[in-house]
């Protein structure tokens, strides 16, 4: 049994603090007296251990991270998300620089993708996936591909050290 000490969490809207937090054996969590709803199961994270340049000759997307889970209850829900540094792409004829990021489930785009430019940045996305899984294992990936005059290649893409995906098996 692990323990966490603390002298208090301090409600963001008063000055009270709760005198306990509780982590229960089913995955809930209580804190003065309010015990979370959603509880995880099963969680993964994956993280660039170092940047990631390469040259595109192709508008597919490129794979970054991928992760793959198996849930622990057939009917659970996943909550991904990804975030970190990025330079985006940089079209060697045109000098285009957009790019996009986005979430896939197998090869199937999950939400809106984000774009970002060559100049640096962050980015982040969330996606509360729903899709019946029937209990079988399920491939998540964080795709990136340039945006623009896709018909000038290649473009540079560099995706940076820290960008990292995680998923959360949702009861």
């Amino acid at each position: 049994m692990s323990t966490l000490v603390t002298e208090g969490i301090r409600n963001r809207h008063s000055s009270q603090t709760a005198d306990n937090i509780i982590l229960n054996s089913d995955g809930t969590i209580t804190a003065d007296g309010v015990t979370s709803s959603i509880t995880s199961k099963s969680c993964a994270t994956i993280q660039r251990t170092s940047d990631a340049t390469t040259f595109m000759a192709t508008s597919a997307p490129l794979t970054i991270l991928t992760i793959n889970i198996t849930p622990t209850i057939s009917t659970s829900k996943f909550l991904i998300t990804a975030g970190g540094p990025f330079d985006g792409t940089k079209d060697v004829t045109t000098g285009d620089d957009r790019s996009q990021l986005q979430i896939y489930r197998g090869t199937t785009p999950l939400g809106q993708p984000t774009e970002g430019y060559d100049r640096g940045g962050g980015f982040y996305l969330a996606f509360f996936d729903s899709n019946n899984h029937s209990g079988n294992q399920v491939s998540y990936h964080l795709k990136i591909r340039p945006e623009g005059n896709l018909s000038n290649f290649p473009e540079t893409i560099l995706v940076k050290q820290g960008t990292s995906l995680s998923v959360m098996e949702i009861k």
